[in-house]
C-alpha cells in the first residue's frame, strides 16, 4: 500500500493478514508537511462541543504494521517530521487506513498507546486510553487550563494546540499536577507570578509518561512515567556546573515562564522530567515540589542526627514533609504550629503557638535549638525561631508570603555566631534523593482535596481553605 505525496518520507512497512499469517509487504511514503512551535493560543471553549471522532469507516482495513525505517527528504526535514522518528520500532496493531483519507487521518492503537495524524504527522502525539485527546478540525488540540486575563474569572479549560518538543525537550501526556501558592500568584499578577505572561497554561509540578522527544534526548526515556521538577536551571552557569542549581540566577520556572502542566500534554525540558518508577503520579506531584525543597533546606542548616531541630509552620504539606524527614534523619523534632497536630509522627513535640504566633510564649525557659527550618512564611515567627537558636546555630527558612520585614537582634546574632539561608528551590541531586525517600517510605505525602481538570476554577477557588495535604487536580 503506497500513500504519496511531496517531500516524502519513507516511515513504514506495512503487512496485511491477521497476527502470525504469512503477508506480503510494501512500503509506504507518507507527506509530511512542516510544523511549528505554536505558542498555548484558545482554539474552543471546553463547553463547547467537540465534534466527535470520525466512526471507522466500513471499508477499513486491519492490518499488522512496524515502523522501521526514517528517512526524511532534505527539502522537508522539518523538526515536527523529524519527532516522528522516535516512534520507530513500535509495533502497531488494528491500524485503520480510511478510503480516499476522509480527513486526511490515520488512527492506529497500539494496546492502551495510540497515534494520529491530520494534515501532519503527529510522531509525538502518542495518546493513552479511550478518552485520549483526538484532532478537531486541522488542528490536534488538548485540553488546558488556560489564564487569559488575571483573576479567576479570566482561568477556563480551553481547546489549545499540542505543543511541540524541541531540541532537549520532552513531550508528557499528563496524568495530574497539584495546585500552589504560586499558581495563585499567576492568576493574580503579583508576586512571583507577575513574570508570567498571558495567556499562560497553569500548573507547577506535572506528572505523567513521556510520549515523544526532541533533538538529543535519548529515545529509550518514550514511555518513562515522569514527574516535573517546577524550576528549569539553565544549566550554563557556575552553579549549575558545580550542582548547585536552586542557586541559578536565569532559572524559570514551569507555569510561569512557560506553559504548565495543567494540561493534556506539556512540553518541559527533559533534565527536569524525573524517573518516577514505583510512585502513581499524583504521589509523585505531592512530592516534587515540597519534598525537595525541605531536604535543600536541612542540607543548608546542616541538621543531623541527635540535633535538636525546630520546625516552625509544622502545619502545612511543607512542615509535615518536614517532620517526617526530620524523624528519618534522627533529629530531635520539636514543631510549632498554630493549631494542634492530631497525626505529627511518633516523638515530635509539639508547641501550639495559637492564632498569634507566640512561639516564644509557648518555649519553656531555656529552651534552645541547634537548628530551625521554617516553613511558615512568617517573618515574625522566622525572626523568634532565630532568637530561639543556642550558640553556632543555623536556621533556613523555605517561605516568605505572609510578610516581608525580618526583625532580629543582629548583635547577638553575630556573637552566637548564628547563621541564616534562604531556600526556595532545589537541586536536581535533591530531587532525586526526594523521589527515593518516597520510594523507600520514608516520607508519605499526603493527598489532600482531588479535583477533574474541568473544575480548575474551583480547585484554585477552594485551595486555601481545603484540609490538609496536597490538592491534586487528575487531568486523566
Amino acid at each position: 500500500m503506497v500513500m504519496s505525496g511531496k517531500g516524502m518520507a519513507t516511515v513504514m512497512s506495512v503487512s496485511s493478514g491477521s497476527p502470525g499469517s504469512p503477508s506480503a509487504s510494501s512500503t509506504g511514503s507518507v507527506s509530511l508537511p512542516a510544523a511549528g512551535a505554536p505558542a498555548a493560543q484558545p482554539v474552543s471553549s471546553a463547553n463547547t462541543a467537540r465534534p466527535a471522532a470520525a466512526a471507522r469507516p466500513e471499508r477499513g482495513m486491519d492490518l499488522r504494521m512496524t515502523l522501521h525505517s526514517w528517512r526524511v527528504d532534505s527539502r522537508s526535514a522539518s523538526r515536527g517530521e523529524r519527532s516522528l522518528s522516535r516512534i520507530a520500532g513500535y509495533r502497531i496493531q488494528n491500524l485503520c487506513i480510511c478510503p480516499r483519507f476522509p480527513d486526511e487521518r490515520l488512527r492506529g492503537t497500539m494496546g492502551s498507546i495510540s497515534v494520529w495524524t491530520n494534515r501532519r504527522i503527529f510522531g509525538y502525539g502518542i495518546q493513552s486510553g479511550a478518552d485520549a485527546a483526538r484532532p478537531t478540525g486541522n488542528e490536534a488540540t488538548v485540553r488546558a487550563a488556560l489564564l487569559q486575563a488575571h483573576g479567576l474569572d479570566g482561568l477556563d479549560v480551553a481547546h489549545v494546540d499540542v505543543p511541540e518538543p524541541g531540541a532537549g525537550e520532552v513531550l508528557i501526556r499528563v496524568e495530574s499536577v497539584g495546585v500552589n501558592q504560586l499558581d495563585l500568584n499567576v492568576i493574580a499578577g503579583h508576586g512571583p507570578g507577575a513574570a508570567a505572561k498571558l495567556p499562560r497554561v497553569l500548573g507547577i509540578d506535572p506528572a505523567g509518561v513521556i510520549v515523544a522527544v526532541g533533538d538529543g534526548v535519548p529515545e529509550q526515556r518514550v514511555g518513562q512515567h515522569v514527574v516535573v521538577k517546577p524550576n528549569i536551571p539553565c544549566g550554563r552557569c557556575a552553579a549549575c556546573a558545580e550542582g548547585r542549581e536552586s542557586t541559578c540566577p536565569a532559572q524559570r520556572v514551569v507555569g510561569v515562564h512557560r506553559d504548565g502542566g495543567a494540561a493534556e500534554f506539556v512540553v518541559v525540558p527533559s533534565a527536569v522530567a524525573f524517573d518516577r518508577a514505583g510512585l502513581a503520579a499524583e504521589v509523585a506531584t505531592a512530592t516534587v515540589h515540597s519534598l525537595p525543597i525541605v531536604v535543600n533546606a536541612f542540607d543548608a542548616a546542616g541538621v543531623r542526627a541527635g540535633d535538636r531541630l525546630l520546625v516552625t509552620g509544622a502545619g502545612g504539606v511543607l512542615g509535615r514533609a518536614a517532620l517526617e524527614y526530620a524523624v528519618h534523619v534522627g533529629a530531635d523534632v520539636t514543631a510549632a504550629t498554630r493549631h494542634p497536630l492530631d497525626d505529627a509522627p511518633d516523638g515530635v513535640r509539639v508547641l501550639v503557638t495559637g492564632a498569634g504566633a507566640d512561639l516564644a510564649g509557648a518555649l519553656a525557659p531555656g529552651d534552645r535549638f541547634d537548628a530551625v527550618v521554617d516553613v511558615s512564611g512568617s517573618a515574625a515567627l522566622l525572626g523568634q525561631a532565630i532568637a530561639a537558636l543556642g550558640w553556632g546555630g543555623r536556621a533556613a527558612f523555605c517561605a516568605a508570603s505572609v510578610d516581608t520585614r525580618l526583625s532580629i537582634d543582629a548583635r547577638e546574632f553575630y556573637l552566637a555566631r548564628k547563621r541564616l539561608v534562604g531556600v526556595a528551590s532545589a537541586d536536581l541531586d535533591q530531587v532525586r534523593r526526594a523521589l527515593d525517600l518516597v520510594r523507600a517510605g520514608a516520607v508519605s505525602p499526603r493527598i489532600g482535596a482531588r479535583y477533574p481538570l474541568d473544575d480548575v476554577r474551583r480547585a484554585y477557588r477552594e485551595f486555601p481553605t481545603t484540609t490538609p495535604g496536597k490538592v491534586i487536580i487528575d487531568v486523566r
